[in-house]
């Protein structure tokens, strides 16, 4: 990936999932567990009802086998309702990035189309800063929707005892999944695009790496130095070369 083109727009992480459909399958999972819970009581209550009708020695015993059923009904209820609360959870933190993705989608193709036909755009401190600031943020919406399916993930799978996924480090375990936002700033190659470098040719004196916002002002000895205009030759070649050799006596001390 090339470190002199903005942020790709087509290449903005985009979540194509159904966030209506999948509210509809939460409530079917909380409908599932609470009829189930009902079904496993109503079977234990309606037949502990025949002890009115059946005396026996082993009455009680028997009459006690259906418990299990409602216990395990109301487990697993349970179970369903851990589900459906990380799977909510999920759905909260992803509408939110999903509007996300698409506004950095959107203010791409803005930019992309603000610095058309400017080959020199790097140049400038502030588009380039605006460039790199939205791949952050790409970064950051990104690395947070990795976060949402790991929490939603750990929670589910911890009721059968499965294995928790964690955030990669580097290593690529096999536990690994997702990155945090941090290191995906510093990473190189993602697919909609690598931080871009200000470009600064020493003749962009408004835009030098060097900050001077008042300019080189020396009186006295230093005197031949009347702005850092003058060194480059804007107030003629003559001043240039003495204001050079100024330039060089004041960061030597000579």
């Amino acid at each position: 990936m090339s470190d002199d083109i903005p942020v790709i727009p087509e290449e903005v992480p985009e979540f194509t999932g159904d966030l209506e459909q999948l509210d509809l399958g939460i409530a079917g999972v909380r409908s599932a567990g609470t009829s189930l819970k009902d079904s496993g009581s109503a079977i234990h209550t309606r037949f502990g009802g025949l002890s009115a009708y059946y005396k026996a020695p082993e009455a009680e015993a028997l009459f006690a086998t259906t418990a299990p059923v409602a216990t395990k009904g109301e487990e697993f209820a349970t179970e369903l309702e851990t589900v459906a609360s990380a799977l909510d959870t999920y759905a909260a933190a992803v509408g939110p990035l999903k509007q996300k993705f698409d506004q950095l989608r959107r203010d791409a193709i803005a930019f992309r189309a603000k610095i058309e036909g400017d080959d020199e755009w790097r140049a400038d401190g502030d588009l380039v800063e605006e460039n790199n600031n939205r791949r952050s943020d790409i970064n950051a919406a990104y690395a947070a929707f990795q976060a949402a399916e790991r929490d939603c993930y750990n929670k589910i799978v911890a009721l059968v005892g499965g294995q928790a996924l964690v955030v990669n480090d580097g290593s690529d375990k096999e536990n690994m999944y997702g990155y945090r936002g941090e290191d995906l700033n510093n990473a190189g190659g993602l697919p909609w695009g690598d931080p871009v470098e200000e470009s600064n040719p020493w003749y962009y004196v408004h835009e030098h790496v060097w900050d001077f916002a008042v300019g080189f002002v020396v009186d006295g000895v230093w005197g031949t130095i009347k702005g850092l205009g003058t060194l480059v030759g804007f107030s003629g070649w003559d001043a240039a070369g003495q204001a050079w050799v100024g330039l060089g006596k004041l960061a030597t001390g000579i």
